[in-house]
């Protein structure tokens, strides 16, 4: 379970770097594309690697408030001494309105869809998380997953 909570992380980390983009009044969409490979524990050989691609958009409204918009679909691959352990994909949607370089509200919701060989039996076992958190007001909201495996 810690290497999932490794990998939400990493996503998370792509969302915080797509939306600090734009202090523009309006910006067009603004595709991107990221990929790189993390040494997580040298001494264990762990390398998370990843592939990242969506489109960000930024505006601020006419009350002077910062909303920012982000899709994104993420495939990685976890590997232990070039083995590979765990595969997965992510696609998130998260949405940001600030004000005063305050969040005031952080919406996301995502389908974390990832793969990995049981410790027992070596077999594959597919997992899907579903994600809705909302940060509201100075205070969580909503942390809700839904983790089902076959």
């Amino acid at each position: 379970m810690s290497r999932r909570l490794t990998a939400c992380t990493f996503a998370m980390l792509l969302v915080l770097c797509a939306l600090g983009g734009s202090g523009s009044a309006s910006a067009a969409a603004q595709p991107f594309h990221e990929s790189d490979c993390l040494v997580l524990n040298a001494e264990q050989g762990l390398v998370y690697c990843y592939e990242s691609r969506g489109v960000t958009q930024t505006r601020i409204t006419p009350t002077g408030r910062f909303v920012g918009i982000t899709n994104f679909r993420s495939s990685y691959t976890v590997l232990l001494n070039g083995e590979v352990i765990e595969t997965g994909t992510i696609n998130q949607h998260n949405l940001e309105m600030a004000e005063d370089e305050l969040s005031h509200v952080f919406r996301a919701s995502n389908v974390n869809t990832f793969t990995y060989s049981d410790p027992e039996t070596g077999q594959p076992i597919t997992c899907t998380d579903t994600v809705l958190y909302v940060f509201a007001n100075g205070e969580v909201r909503h942390d809700a997953h839904d983790l089902r495996c076959d």
